[in-house]
C-alpha cells in the first residue's frame, strides 16, 4: 500500500521489483491499482537505454 498524507494512493499485490546494476531496487505498480486522481502530469522526460523514454 502506498500512502501520502494519510490517503491511499495505491493498493496492490501485483507490484514488480526491479534491480539494476548498482542502483537501489525500484517497484513498479500497475496503473489499475493506482488512484491516478492524486497524480499530476509533468513536462519532465527521461531516457534509459534499456527501457526507453519515460
Amino acid at each position: 500500500m502506498v500512502k501520502s498524507e494519510g490517503r491511499v494512493i495505491a493498493d496492490t499485490r501485483r507490484a514488480v521489483t526491479f534491480t539494476e546494476s548498482k542502483y537501489a531496487p525500484v517497484q513498479y505498480i500497475p496503473r489499475e491499482d493506482v488512484d491516478m486522481s492524486f497524480l499530476e502530469p509533468t513536462e519532465q522526460k527521461t531516457y534509459c537505454a534499456y527501457k526507453g523514454e519515460a
